[in-house]
């Protein structure tokens, strides 16, 4: 019986393939994006055996030894960007099939774009080499390709790792998750996707499937399409699931054309994702800097859920954006706490970073210190969190303290001028009061 996963997100399938201790298997990535991302920081050994220059060793071996420093354990870095990365490095994957949305016209039109997105992913060493089927580059001994469904090649035993993006972006120019926001539809039907995948990947070793509406990627009015996939190729398996995911999925449908409280509940009720992060396309319009739209969004889903973290950290944002910090901080504060765990945890980071900055800007220096001590505490590799740490020490005159955060954060690749001049002014208080207490001593004396 074929094995089929369905995960949240896309890094899921990483820990899945090595609890099986899968090995040596080509990998079919259908993705909008292409989830492969050479890590800042790696391991010695491969950092000094992957160098193809002086420069690259020396800037490879400095990201690893400043690694260290925080952590031994290199797979903190390992997200949802980057995790098959590992899976090639660690010999469970023996290449890659990138399927990427849209026709073979569209991709070859794309050329520029994807050329880019294999460049930085990567490395600038790769040479892709392009062809009426796609792409293929090499990298680091293995074969990289990258094809539409209609020039997949026939594979058996392969791992099959589907994100749900695939079926909503009609090509790599769309996929990110900040294009047409709102106005996404169904560019490839699940039905559509079977019976090509089917065709083509022959007895799969594994079929990880992955929601990905955690970041917007997949818009959450479209999450039923991961489990009506898992139904078409395991009726029996998924057929309850795929009933009540459908049955969520027309309650939140209805929350989002009338905001009624009760659609809300019933869809959260049925699927408890439908509650979760990304419920609304508030971040979205955030990182586009469209304020109004993000606040219109994240008020809509507090009106029917006066508790929902992400809701009011997404509006703790906004007021900060607008320099209403009071406003903000109140916001961020709740979200803070209830974001502590469960299904939220994820977003707690981003509002406990904000918050601190908030509590900065208006003063607030020890609330400040508190928040950024609690989050480097959890995530001892924020170069930001070490940043605005370090702001708030040198407004506290703790010179020492603030000169290591600023170390702390240049070392996890957080360069700035700004940095080295606050850093320059925290060594110069330092000697000052090195010196002074050095005359005072001598005095007394």
């Amino acid at each position: 019986m074929m094995e089929i996963k369905l995960i949240e997100d896309h890094d899921q399938a990483l820990k899945l393939w090595r609890k099986r201790g899968l090995r040596g298997l080509p990998l079919v990535h259908v993705d909008a994006h292409i989830d492969f991302r050479v890590p800042s920081a790696e391991r010695p050994f491969t950092a000094v055996s992957s160098a193809r220059s002086v420069e690259e060793l020396k800037r490879g071996l400095e990201a690893s030894l400043a690694f260290l420093r925080y952590s031994a354990d290199f797979s903190r870095q390992t997200d949802i960007g980057n995790y098959i990365y590992p899976a090639l490095e660690e010999g469970i994957v023996s290449g890659v099939y990138w399927v990427v949305p849209g026709t073979g016209e569209e991709l070859r039109r794309d050329r520029p774009l994807l050329e880019k997105i294999l460049l930085s992913s990567l490395g600038s060493g790769v040479r892709p080499v392009f062809s009426g089927e796609g792409a293929c580059c090499r990298f680091r001994g293995r074969e990289f390709r990258v094809c539409t469904l209609d020039t997949l090649p026939r594979l058996g035993g392969a791992l099959l790792d589907i994100d749900a993006d695939f079926m909503t972006a009609d090509s790599l120019r769309n996929a990110e998750n900040t294009s047409v926001i709102g106005r996404r539809a169904v560019s490839c039907p699940p039905e559509k996707l079977f019976v090509s995948l089917k065709k083509s990947v022959r007895a799969p070793a594994m079929v990880t499937i992955a929601y990905s509406t955690n970041g917007g990627f997949t818009p959450m009015r479209f999450r039923h399409l991961a489990d009506e996939l898992a139904f078409l190729m395991s009726p029996r398996r998924f057929g309850e699931r795929y009933r009540r995911s459908l049955s969520a999925s027309r309650h939140f449908g209805a929350f989002l054309e009338k905001g009624g409280k009760d659609s809300y509940w019933k869809a959260a009720g049925l699927v408890s994702a439908y509650r979760g992060p990304d419920n609304s396309y508030g971040m979205l319009y955030l990182q586009t800097g469209r304020l109004k739209k993000a606040e219109m969004e994240f008020a809509k889903v507090l009106a029917a859920d006066p508790e929902n973290p992400q809701a009011l950290s997404g509006l703790g944002h906004v007021a900060f954006r607008r320099h209403q910090l009071n406003a903000a901080i109140n916001f961020l504060r709740k979200a803070a706490v209830l974001s502590a765990r469960g299904r939220f945890k994820g977003i707690r980071a981003d509002a406990l970073q904000v918050l601190g900055q908030a509590c900065l800007e208006s003063g607030r220096l020890a609330e400040a210190a508190m928040v950024f001590s609690i989050l480097l505490g959890a995530e001892p590799l924020r170069p930001h969190a070490y940043y605005y740490a370090g702001e708030t020490a040198k407004r506290q005159r703790r010179w020492a303290f603030a000169l290591s955060c600023y170390r702390a954060a240049l070392q996890l690749g957080l360069a700035s001028r700004s940095i080295e001049a606050s850093m320059r002014a925290c060594a110069r208080h330092i000697r000052g009061a090195i010196i002074n207490d050095g005359l005072f001593r001598r005095g007394k004396a």
